[in-house]
């Protein structure tokens, strides 16, 4: 009696009548977990106490750090939606658009639930100067990536190279707080639906196991190793906080970048 032995076609996985849910969340996992690898050993710890004016580039003065974090505390407080500024020195040999993904997810700009945060990070580095905004997956709605770069190109970049960086700061805050005015509608975002999907099979088990412990294994290195900046010494800024805390908000690569 032969043994036959059925392979599984690989085309099968991405059939769309296949492709459930639990595929959909794997493949987001793998993604994430690829971003853990390749950029976890760099972004920037966190802040504790939570702020949102984060300058490690030291470009602001303490009193434009000051006015711009209660600018952006007030915005909070008043709508929900949570905007970060990030400078940092050097990227060492990142690309800032998808490194500004990975600190957007590991720092949960924005709320777990609407996902509305948004980022405005800056690179100071002399050779390799460069502006992003990334846009949570609940504000791509309101600020899809053409009125980012427009806000790039139109207030922050010119600011960035006229050396006036606090009102490129400030322009560009205003700029979003006017386009995602009357348009965020919480209500929006309600909870999906669950469906029903079918139960992992023995294969299905298995990769997901797999990812699982490859993630253990990045989390353990990245804890024995340390985060750091390129290498070099761990970037700190010390400041008084307020008890706030980021919601645990997501991102999905929504934005645009910008030589300066």
């Amino acid at each position: 009696m032969k043994l036959q032995f059925k392979t599984m076609n690989p085309c099968y996985l991405l059939d769309a009548k296949n492709f459930s849910g639990y595929y959909k969340c794997l493949i987001i996992s793998l993604f994430c977990f690829f971003l853990t690898t390749v950029f976890g050993q760099n972004i920037p710890e966190k802040p504790s106490p939570m702020r949102l004016v984060n300058d490690f580039s030291q470009i602001l003065s303490v009193n434009e750090r000051t006015a711009l974090e209660q600018t952006l505390i007030r915005y909070n407080d008043s709508s929900t939606t949570q905007i970060a500024i990030v400078t940092l020195p050097h990227l060492g040999t990142n690309e800032i658009a998808p490194f500004g993904v990975e600190l957007f997810r590991k720092w949960g700009i924005g709320t777990k639930e609407l996902n509305n945060g948004v980022l405005i990070f800056v690179c100071t580095d002399s050779t390799n100067r460069r502006a992003n905004i990334t846009t949570g997956y609940g504000m791509e709605g309101v600020l899809p990536d053409m009125i980012c770069r427009r806000i790039l190109d139109n207030h922050l970049v010119p600011n960035l190279q006229k050396g006036t960086y606090y009102q490129g700061f400030t322009e560009t805050i205003e700029r979003i707080q006017q386009q995602a005015k009357g348009a965020y509608k919480p209500k929006m975002f309600s909870k999906k639906q669950k469906k029903e999907v079918k139960p992992l099979t023995f294969g299905q088990k298995g990769l997901v196991f797999a990812f699982i412990l490859f993630y253990i294994l990045s989390i353990s290195f990245r804890i024995m190793s340390g985060g750091r900046i390129g290498g070099g010494k761990r970037l700190k800024w010390r400041s008084s906080g307020r008890g706030r805390s980021f919601g645990g908000g997501s991102s999905g690569g929504g934005g645009a970048s910008s030589r300066w």
